[in-house]
Order: structure tokens, then sequence, then C-alpha cells
């Protein structure tokens, strides 16, 4: 986070910042993985650098809106590019610790929304000023997500504040669901809008306690919400949400403590045949919209936890060893390409692909 960024997400569209994707991404100890990584194929020719970052940060992200116009967010600023990542432009800077950025997400060249420690802003002028984005979760709740298809239609996804049920308090709530200040407990809640966020519908999870932390939507009816240790799916637009099926065949049911591996990434390549990502390697696929779902075999293979797949069959996707990896079999056998390490990955439909790391930009053919 996104989850598929594909018409560009940052943090939500790649890694979702990559010392957060490392320290979710170690092998849970309910679901070891044992293989080494499969041979590695020459990166040579795969992967052109374009340029030097204009900085280097805690974390860094590029997203291509299209493929001149692109956007790179530190935690300590913005930069454009308007030659596809040739030349950069700061467009912003940070100036305090409240300012500091922790996501980026553009729609176009013009629209964007920016996560700070001080909260979420909108900018209509590529960056170049920010306004409050206010929304229903502006103040009460958890503000996690955002995710637009057009200027009008969109989504934001957290969590609302609710008493907790004298169950729930005989019994204790996780303390990642509680809130600190009013002592209520996190409920997963997502609001769609249809006029460029004037007026926004609120759209429940099936669950009763959760943050929903990551949303993605490939057209105005199809799309997927992650939920902690769950996911959830819609094909009306939001009015119905469903929990994804997970078959369980590689998540060690019989250890004590029980299975700690949560969704990490969802890919939607299309309405129908989608992949979900877990923070320990394992990848659930379908090919009918989460109707029904499968467990890619074998369990002890590594897998990335970011994926891209351009075709049913070929796909790319960044490990949580910071590795490169191709697929091209749907995402059963991954092999590594190269030796280089990088922070990010980021697409644009199937037009291009991006890799960011301390030593610049690249681009990562992924036709070859």
């Amino acid at each position: 986070m996104r989850f598929h960024t594909l018409k560009g997400i940052f943090a939500f569209t790649a890694m979702s910042f990559v010392q957060a994707a490392l320290m979710l991404a170690c092998v849970s100890s309910s679901h070891p993985r044992e293989g080494g990584p499969p041979s590695v194929r020459q990166e040579s020719g795969r992967v052109t650098k374009i340029s030097n970052l204009p900085a280097t940060d805690s974390w860094h992200r590029v997203q291509f809106v299209n493929l001149n116009d692109c956007f790179l967010s530190m935690a300590k600023g913005l930069w454009r590019s308007i030659d596809g990542g040739k030349n950069w432009e700061m467009v912003h800077r940070v100036t305090d610790y409240w300012e500091t950025i922790t996501k980026v997400y553009f729609l176009d060249t013009k629209f964007g929304w920016m996560e700070t420690h001080n909260g979420w802003f909108k900018s209509e002028d590529g960056g170049q000023t920010w306004t409050p984005f206010e929304t229903p979760l502006s103040s009460s709740g958890s503000f996690r997500d955002v995710k637009f298809i057009s200027r009008d239609t969109g989504w934001i996804g957290g969590a609302a504040l609710r008493v907790p049920s004298p169950k729930e308090l005989k019994l204790g709530v996780p303390r990642h669901l509680l809130d600190d200040i009013t002592g209520k407990v996190l409920t997963p809640i997502i609001y769609r809008t249809d006029d460029g966020g004037k007026t926004w519908r609120v759209q429940n999870i099936p669950a009763n306690l959760g943050d929903v932390k990551d949303i993605d939507f490939i057209d105005s009816d199809h799309g997927i919400a992650l939920d902690g240790p769950e996911a959830f799916h819609t094909r009306d637009g939001g009015k119905t949400w469903l929990k994804v099926n997970d078959p369980q065949t590689c998540d060690g049911n019989g250890e004590e403590g029980g299975y700690e591996g949560k969704p990490y990434w969802a890919y939607l390549f299309d309405s129908s045949s989608q992949w979900l990502a877990f923070d320990d390697g394992r990848i659930l696929r379908t090919t009918d919209g989460w109707r029904t779902s499968v467990e890619l075999q074998p369990c002890d293979q590594n897998r990335p936890t970011v994926l891209h797949f351009s075709s049913q069959n070929r796909g790319h996707g960044l490990g949580s060893d910071k590795f490169l990896y191709e697929t091209s079999d749907g995402g059963k056998q991954w092999i590594r390409v190269g030796t280089d390490k990088y922070d990010s990955l980021s697409f644009l439909d199937n037009q291009g692909a991006w890799l960011v790391s301390e030593r610049g930009l690249f681009r990562l053919n992924i036709g070859g």
C-alpha cells in the first residue's frame, strides 16, 4: 500500500513503506519458510537506471501517473518529474515533525492526497499547495487509506469508534484496537463518495473489531480491503462486503498459538483474476472474483509480498528481503532477478514498472 498502483499508489502502491514491510514480512513462527531463494536470473537488460534521487530519507516511493509525469515522496518532501524521472523539482518541503509525510497518492497530475503526522491533506495543483482533506473520519475514528478511480468516485477506509461490549470488557480487547483517548474500540469502516468528497456514504465491513488499513478498486464495482488479519471483497461498489475465504493449507494450524500471518498486499488484474499476498510469504489466488480461492503451492516456496501481474501467468514482485522476483506460472514459483536490492516497486498498469533504492530510480522491463 496497493495495493495495485497501477494507476499509481505510493505507499499503498508499492510497499506501503519498506521499513514497515520488513517488519510485517518477517516469517511467522506458525508458518516457517524453510526453502531458500530459487536460482537467480541475470538482471542485465531487465533493469535500467534512469536517474539519481534528488535526496535520500528513511523511505522513498515513486508513483507514475503517466509515462512522463511522476512523483517521488519521502518523509521530508515531495518531488515531481515531467520527463519520466530524469530530472526532479521539489514541490513540497516538510518543515517540522507534524508535517512528516507517511503516505502519498495521486490520481493524476493534479489531484493528490497526503497523510502526515497532522492528518490528511488534498492537493489540486500537483502537490504545490495542500488543504485539509475533511471526511467523516476526520473528527472521530481512524483514517488509514484512500482510493479514487475518478475525480468524483472514491473510497476511504479506516475505523469508527464504539463503546466496548460487556463481553469485550470481560475478555479484553487487543491493545491496537483500543482508542487511548476515549477508551472505545475500533470497528472497520469504509465510506464512498460520488461527488468528489462533498458527501460520503458509509459502508460497513462484516467484522466486530478491526481497522481497514488498505483499500483498492479496479473499477466502480470491484474492490478489496485489508483489515488486519482478514481481507474483504466487494462486487457492487461496496454496498456488500464479503470475507475472502482463506483455505489455509499452509498455515500451520496445528501449532500452538494459531496462525499469525496477515494480508499485506492485494493485486487486482481484472474483476475475476486477483492475488492476495500475506506478510509471511503465502499467496492466495482467485479466478472468479473471490467466489473461490486457492493457496499457491508448494508451501515452502519463498514468495514476494508486493505483486504485479502483466498477464494471467507472468508477474513480478518485491520480497521482504528487498530482492526482485519474477514468475511465469501465475505465482506458484518465483525466481530471483539479479543481486541488487530495492526499497520499493511500483507500476503504471502494464505500461511500465519502476524500482527505487538509495542508488536511484530504475525502470524494469516487465516484458523481458
